[in-house]
């Protein structure tokens, strides 16, 4: 009933442990997608804070526009483009895409820190291991 290829994975151990940690690669870590989506939550909220305060302050009311214009004029204008929200008006699907957006861009924006910082490290790493590879070839020839 099973196909040859699972009915192998199954008997044999060396089979089932490889089959095993195929499926653990294969599948996302839900943990650090959520982790991810919780960090672009707590950034965008405070980005909206920040820009509720200073740039937006006490004008809410008279332009909706301006604290989601500020948090990300890209996404700003993705979602909302030509059609701006009125005085008063609350556009409930647009808000909740205008967030998706925020977080995504947010979310790519850390992830790309991650890399350039991660870079840096294995560069300075790298060069520090030339230094002192250098230092011990030439303590070793004297």
């Amino acid at each position: 009933l099973l196909p040859r290829m699972l009915r192998t994975a199954i008997t044999k151990p060396l089979h089932r442990i490889l089959l095993l940690l195929a499926l653990l690669l294969a599948s996302p870590n839900p943990a650090l997608a959520a982790s991810r989506r919780k960090k672009a939550g707590r950034v965008l909220n405070e980005r909206r804070k920040a820009c509720e305060a200073r740039r937006c302050n006490g004008f809410e009311e008279s332009d909706p526009n301006c604290a989601p214009r500020c948090i990300s004029a890209a996404c700003f204008e993705e979602i909302y483009g030509g059609n701006e929200l009125e005085p008063g008006e609350i556009d409930v699907k647009r808000n909740r895409d205008f967030t998706r957006c925020a977080r995504k861009e947010i979310a790519e924006n850390e992830k790309q820190r991650q890399i350039e910082e991660h870079r840096k490290r294995k560069m300075k790493k790298a060069s520090t291991s030339k230094e002192t590879g250098t230092v011990e070839e030439k303590t070793s020839i004297a």
